[in-house]
């Protein structure tokens, strides 16, 4: 009988431990992808920024070739 107890006990604690582990690479899984998510954001903020200075910079330009074509009337 006492057998059988300690058994049913270790089983228990087999089960209990393997629960945890899954929970664990669960919680894992989640922040790997949220940490994704995050680094694919940072990166559309980044092009997003780079093109409005390339436009902005294109602006200048224009803006400064017309002042210059002005100037040479």
């Amino acid at each position: 009988m006492e057998e059988e107890e300690e058994e049913e006990e270790e089983s228990k604690e087999v089960e209990k431990e393997a629960k945890e582990k899954e929970e664990d690479e669960e919680r894992e899984e989640k922040y790997e992808d949220e940490k994704e998510k995050e680094d694919e954001k940072g990166e559309e903020e980044k092009e997003q920024e780079e093109e409005m200075k390339a436009a902005a910079n294109e602006e200048e330009e224009e803006e400064s070739e017309a002042k210059t074509m002005e100037e040479g009337k």
